[in-house]
């Protein structure tokens, strides 16, 4: 996916000036076309900041019900920097995700509930995803447990 700086620069500026409660739920309105778009699947790759982690990722969301949404990230662990996670290098994990979407500036705000993770390769997190205008990419940050907002996610929505 070849996404310029100034985007990034953009998304990530508007990603933080957006308050996390998103809308209220009157304003919350979200097309049949906006549902399709959002609920994906999208693939892609998370990386955390000046580390040498690195996940690829598939996302799906449900529909958005009064602006709360739930959803799941399929993961896989494709390279770690600690010697003891190299035996776990392509093995998966799911998380399961709910919070809110925000209609208006197309940011979904959401935290890691609950885990299927089997071979332990993986930690919830908080996320907030912005959708491109047309719906086919989407990118993503995470706060991740130590409190800082480094990992990051790209993302490009499947088509059949």
């Amino acid at each position: 996916m070849q996404i310029s700086f100034k985007t990034i620069a953009l998304a990530t500026a508007f990603l933080f000036l957006t308050p996390l409660g998103g809308a209220p739920a009157h304003a919350q309105e979200v097309t049949a076309l906006e549902q399709a778009a959002l609920a994906g699947p999208w693939r892609g790759v998370w990386t955390r900041k000046n580390s040498e982690y690195e996940y690829q990722a598939e996302l799906r969301f449900a529909a958005p019900v009064k602006g709360k949404i739930t959803g799941e990230i399929r993961w896989m662990l494709v390279q770690s920097p600690r010697v003891e996670e190299q035996d776990k290098i392509g093995l998966r994990g799911t998380e399961y995700l709910e919070g809110n979407y925000d209609a208006r500036t197309h940011v979904a705000n959401v935290a890691g509930v609950r885990l299927d993770d089997p071979n332990g390769i993986l930690g919830p997190d908080d996320y907030r995803f912005l959708m491109s205008p047309d719906g086919t990419q989407m990118i993503g940050l995470s706060l991740t447990s130590d409190s800082n907002w480094a990992g990051r996610l790209d993302l490009s929505r499947l088509v059949p």
